[in-house]
């Protein structure tokens, strides 16, 4: 039995990577989050969760000892870009250091390992990148998650870097939200939003990339991928898509500019990838966005 280590379990891509593997009946999986188990799931011979803040070395490498994993899938991150920008030793530390480390101990133990990135690494100014355009990031978040990709590959050249888009889903936790948990949230009750027209992205559904890490996971695939869906448009357009799926009032989404929002962490404006090589490289078909919306709101309502 394969053993599959997953960090930041309680996150958006934890949970279905976990949900995912948990069918398969000849891996055993080891979770790792900083916060508490909020799985619905008690250790078993097939499940094991471990609370641990992976900038602890010492505990992390105990434990990774203990567990001896076949293939580490590292998807702990401080994703929230304004959080990083006002918190740059602690997103640094999170979003470099940890990668860093695991890369160096897969790299030690011959563990597959898969870490996961994002389009952030760009400065939009391009849009629908591919794998070997030149990254320029323009936010801190955009800084760390770039450097992580490079210490990863100068430590373990066989790592496998994946870049992703906004994905979304329906996170384990409440207090989790992505572009899709908050928009439903908010026009569910009425409230008019704000969304930006001039941010234009590849919206990625999670079970794709779940689909796309696992294939990944068990092939011998060194370096860089994009991994996305593939239709192209603004965050507002995707806002006014959920909005027409679920049936709510599309006249409550109200657009408007970066600019205009003014966060403390800018964002690529143009940002979106080409994604031939991993059509080539895994048969990766990503699923429409109409029906992958369509799946949700059968889940939600």
């Amino acid at each position: 039995m394969k053993k599959v280590l997953i960090t930041g379990s309680n996150g958006l891509v934890g949970k279905y990577l976990i949900d995912k593997y948990l069918s398969d009946t000849n891996m055993e999986i080891i979770a790792m989050s900083s916060a508490e188990n909020i799985h619905n799931i008690d250790n078993t011979n097939s499940f094991k969760f471990e609370q641990v803040d992976l900038r602890d070395k010492i505990k992390t490498k105990y434990l990774l000892d203990i567990h001896k994993p076949d293939i580490i899938i590292n998807c702990a991150a401080i994703t929230n870009v304004d959080v990083c920008e006002s918190n740059k030793q602690w997103a640094w530390g999170v979003n470099v250091l940890v990668p860093e480390f695991l890369a160096n101990y897969s790299s030690d133990n011959k563990i597959r390992f898969i870490h996961l990135s994002t389009d952030f690494v760009f400065d939009g100014l391009q849009g629908m990148y591919k794998e070997d355009d030149i990254p320029n990031p323009v936010s801190w978040y955009g800084t760390t998650k770039l450097e992580a990709e490079k210490r990863i590959t100068d430590i373990y050249p066989y790592s496998t870097i994946v870049r992703t888009v906004l994905v979304y889903g329906i996170p384990i936790s409440t207090h989790r939200n992505n572009i899709l948990t908050w928009v439903v949230n908010e026009l569910k009750e009425g409230k008019p939003i704000n969304v930006v027209n001039d941010q234009f992205r590849t919206p990625t559904f999670v079970k794709d990339l779940v689909q796309a890490l696992i294939k990944l996971a068990g092939i011998k695939y060194a370096g860089i991928l994009h991994i996305s869906g593939a239709e192209y448009m603004s965050v507002y357009d995707f806002a006014i898509k959920i909005a027409s799926v679920f049936e709510f009032d599309k006249s409550l989404i109200k657009p408007t500019t970066s600019q205009m929002l003014n966060q403390p962490g800018k964002r690529p404006p143009k940002t979106g990838f080409i994604i031939t090589k991993a059509v080539h490289e895994l048969d990766f078909n990503p699923t429409s966005i109409s029906e992958s919306l369509g799946y949700f709101r059968n889940l939600l309502q």
